[in-house]
């Protein structure tokens, strides 16, 4: 009996489009994931680049963690309220927050921190695997204003 979620040839296409990697889930990587494992594959480019940074991140901020959304499903379905996420080389990640809490913050909160966003948006850009970054703060150098991008940065990879 055929499936009637999905012709044969789009399940076959996205499984040879799909070769993501999880997001590793174990502390002492410089971040914590705030969405299910589930949303957490990547290409391995992405997934190698996301934990460079927040290594990179975290030595130079005292220990101060990034927080690591959505990227992608393993097979690469959609990923409501996602437009994109699909390809495996999308990632949100949380603005930083002045008290280092753990939690969302957005650009027009208390808690927000400019310096510490801007140092991670620094970092971000100097990896050759980001191709762009989008966020509503246009006082931090090198991102783009996006409706609905006031509370976490959208990140593309090229691979």
């Amino acid at each position: 009996m055929a499936n009637v979620h999905s012709p044969p040839h789009s399940r076959h296409r996205q499984h040879a489009l799909a070769n993501f990697v999880l997001l590793p889930q174990v502390s002492g990587n410089g971040y914590y994931p705030y969405s299910s494992t589930d949303r957490q594959y990547g290409t391995q480019a992405t997934v190698d680049t996301v934990v460079k940074v927040a290594r990179s991140f975290f030595s130079a901020n005292r220990g101060l963690k990034i927080g690591i959304g959505d990227l992608c499903f393993q097979h690469g379905a959609p990923m409501p309220p996602h437009v994109s996420h699909r390809d495996g080389k999308e990632v949100d990640i949380r603005p930083m927050r002045t008290d280092r809490l753990s939690a969302p913050v957005n650009i027009h909160d208390a808690h927000y921190d400019r310096a510490a966003t801007a140092r991670l948006v620094a970092l971000l850009l100097a990896e050759p695997n980001v191709h762009r970054i989008l966020f509503n703060d246009q006082k931090i150098a090198g991102v783009m204003r996006w409706a609905g991008h006031d509370n976490h940065l959208h990140v593309k990879m090229n691979r």
